[in-house]
């Protein structure tokens, strides 16, 4: 899932001269609702080279349906009595600032179970 918000502006009156807001790649533009710009969450990072764009920007076609395929697989060959089969980007916290995104997750059931009844990243 790919997150966006909108950019907070400030237009602040500075003596001397005046400095051009740098224009911000539209490739990094996620949406745009009555002229209201919303950006890619974590775009700021790719500009300052802490991270890469394709971790910011959504799944390709291709990359979709090779996740699909996966899971169909998965689903038909897995015990699901004691396996949970999940997808899309689920959020797995391993510990303080360490974070990932799962395109595929495969947990034992018992031990997740508590974990999907909340509104929170797994940490299992």
């Amino acid at each position: 899932m790919t997150v966006a918000f909108k950019e907070k502006t400030k237009s602040l009156k500075k003596p001397g001269p005046s400095i051009k807001p740098k224009k911000i790649p539209e490739r990094f533009v996620y949406e745009v609702i009555d002229g209201e710009v919303f950006y890619r969450k974590g775009y700021r990072d790719v500009l300052e080279k802490r991270k890469k764009i394709e971790e910011i920007m959504g799944s390709s076609g291709l990359q979709a349906e090779l996740v699909m395929l996966i899971v169909e697989f998965l689903l038909k060959v897995i015990d699901k009595k004691k396996f949970k089969v999940l997808s899309h980007e689920l959020g797995n916290n391993l510990g303080l600032k360490n974070n990932i995104s799962h395109d595929i997750a495969i947990f034992d059931r018992k031990s997740v179970a508590a974990e999907l009844k909340e509104v929170k990243y797994v940490k299992t």
